[in-house]
């Protein structure tokens, strides 16, 4: 049932991608993923519900109960355990998680600050690449001085940019620089993504920062590696363990996600890889063609014998 419900169809309106990406996307917007479980005879389903909608609540007797603020008819007020798929962030208190977004909520507005100041740099800035100069013993009448003024103040900002001043006579011209280099305004922005990355616990080459060094590992493979290990291991056993309480008769079942596909290497390594497994009799046929998706073999649940054995086993 549980198989059913994640892999094939979760509910009337929603594929099992859809919802499980829903999941994902409210534990890191929200902390707390809610789905109803409406055992609905022989079809059963998965019901989402808006973290926004739900609190849990302790009872005195110790169990957890989902309070339910909603106008749909269809749903009711409290909801007990047994009948809610809840996952949450590893933050919080146990009973609620706390989102991502709040617990990195100073980093985020110190980004959206730095954005917010670069923003109104671009809108209000003077961005020419020269200045004026007066001639030696010369002169502005205030008359002068009005229409030089008005002229800057009609040239600012970046639409305006390399604009060319029309000046009085005998000013002239001088080279300045002022760029976003200058100011680190790059770098900044990149430092602010890079403190946001590691709230989420994403490698810098999947933010396509690829010129710093980084402790994720010296390659690009070693660094997904570590990102699959470190960080999504941690979520897909947290779903994993919510799937096993809440769908399943942990007696006889448990989920677990197929961690292998997240670190499929390229077509010459699974090879070198698959014939060791076999070599050492630690994998039969059938079990390597599973894990490249294949379908099984009649003969395929033998190991196959090594280059020393006859077909028998016999050395």
């Amino acid at each position: 049932l549980a198989y059913r419900l994640l892999s094939k169809r979760p509910n009337s309106w929603q594929t099992p991608f859809r919802f499980k990406q829903w999941l994902f996307s409210n534990v890191l917007r929200w902390g707390n993923s809610y789905a109803w479980i409406i055992p609905d005879g022989p079809d059963p389903r998965l019901e989402p519900i808006h973290p926004s909608k739900v609190t849990p609540e302790r009872l005195t007797s110790g169990a957890v109960v989902y309070r339910i603020e909603t106008n749909d008819s269809g749903i009711p007020k409290r909801i007990p355990t047994e009948q809610m798929v809840h996952w949450q962030s590893p933050f919080g208190d146990g009973l609620e998680g706390i989102s991502l977004l709040s617990y990195a909520r100073e980093t985020l507005g110190g980004s959206l600050s730095q954005q917010d100041y670069a923003n109104r740099q671009f809108s209000q800035g003077l961005l020419h690449k020269f200045a004026t100069k007066l001639a030696p013993g010369m002169t502005l009448g205030a008359e002068a001085k009005d229409s030089l003024k008005a002229q800057l103040n009609d040239k600012s900002g970046l639409a305006e940019a390399h604009r060319v001043l029309v000046l009085p006579g005998g000013m002239e011209l001088t080279p300045m620089s002022m760029s976003m280099a200058d100011a680190q305004f790059l770098q900044q922005e990149e430092f602010g993504m890079v403190q946001i990355a590691q709230f989420l616990g994403i490698p810098p080459h999947m933010l396509e920062l690829v010129d710093r060094s980084t402790s994720w590992g010296s390659g690009i493979e070693q660094q997904t590696i570590c990102f699959n290990v470190y960080t999504m291991d941690p979520w897909l056993t947290e779903l994993e363990e919510s799937i096993d309480r809440d769908l399943l008769d942990t007696n006889t079942h448990y989920s677990k996600f197929h961690r292998k596909a997240l670190l499929a290497a390229d077509m010459r390594s699974r090879v070198a890889y698959y014939r060791g497994m076999a070599a050492v009799k630690a994998m039969v046929p059938n079990e390597i063609r599973d894990a490249e998706d294949m379908d099984p073999v009649d003969w395929g649940d033998e190991p196959l014998p090594s280059p020393n054995e006859s077909p028998g086993g016999d050395a």
